[in-house]
Formats: C-alpha cells, sequence, structure tokens
C-alpha cells in the first residue's frame, strides 16, 4: 500500500503539470509581420505554431515559432498532400536534419545543419522505390 500511494504522490505532481501547459496557439502564416530579426503577431514577438495553406485551402506548411524565431520542425507540404520539406531549427538557426522529398514523396535530398551551417548534403537520384517504398537510385 505505501508503494502505491509513493507512487501517487510522485505522480500527480506531474500530471498536474502536464494539464496544465496551456495550448500552443496557432495562427495563420500570413498575419505573422518579420521585424527586426524576429517574427511578430500583433506586435509581439510570437510564440505557437503559423499555418500557411495553397490557394486550394489544403495545407502548405506549418512553422513553429518561441519568442519569434523557428524552434522546433518545420514541414512544407506540395499541393497534393505529400511533404515536401522537413527542417529542424533550434532558435532560429536549422540545426539537424532537413530533407526535401518530391511530389511523388520520394526523398530528394538530405542536408545536415550544425547551427546554421551545412555540414553534409546527399542528393538522391530517384529511380523507382523498394519494396519498402524508400528511394532507390543513385546518391550523388
Amino acid at each position: 500500500m505505501k508503494t502505491k500511494l509513493g507512487a501517487w504522490l510522485f505522480l500527480l505532481p506531474l500530471i498536474l503539470a502536464a494539464c496544465s501547459q496551456e495550448p500552443v496557439q496557432t495562427v495563420p502564416y500570413d498575419e505573422l509581420e518579420w521585424q527586426q530579426d524576429v517574427y511578430l503577431w500583433k506586435n509581439e514577438p510570437f510564440s505557437g505554431v503559423a499555418v500557411a495553406l495553397h490557394e486550394d485551402g489544403s495545407k502548405k506548411g506549418e512553422y513553429p515559432f518561441v519568442e519569434g524565431r523557428f524552434d522546433g520542425v518545420v514541414r512544407e507540404f506540395w499541393p497534393n498532400g505529400q511533404q515536401s520539406v522537413e527542417t529542424h531549427f533550434e532558435k532560429g538557426q536549422r540545426h539537424g536534419s532537413n530533407r526535401y522529398w518530391n511530389e511523388a514523396g520520394q526523398l530528394t535530398k538530405e542536408q545536415i545543419y550544425e547551427h546554421d551551417r551545412s555540414v553534409s548534403v546527399k542528393k538522391y537520384e530517384v529511380k523507382a522505390e523498394d519494396s519498402k517504398g524508400q528511394p532507390h537510385g543513385a546518391v550523388r
């Protein structure tokens, strides 16, 4: 009985903290304003997710921000719904993997960044897909 009570006493603050977090604010990307190296929304550095749409209303991109700078994984999409780009940002700088796909959903390029500096690039000449749907072709 003591171990169950101890476990609940340990978990309860964690559960309450998780529940008390404010929901992420989502706004249209075109409502953001670029000013002095930060994105503003209603004259304040924006924190949340901005969403851009294609003319037909389908999602064009989702852009996470913290204090007016990209922070997290930016995702962009082709008009057909396939993902076109995935870029990892940390405090406004590209950091980590950056991947590009063609409209058929085939990976065409991978680039690694460290603090906004490109450290490696792989380009794929996509000729076909293997049995798992992965690009199969020459790496350039």
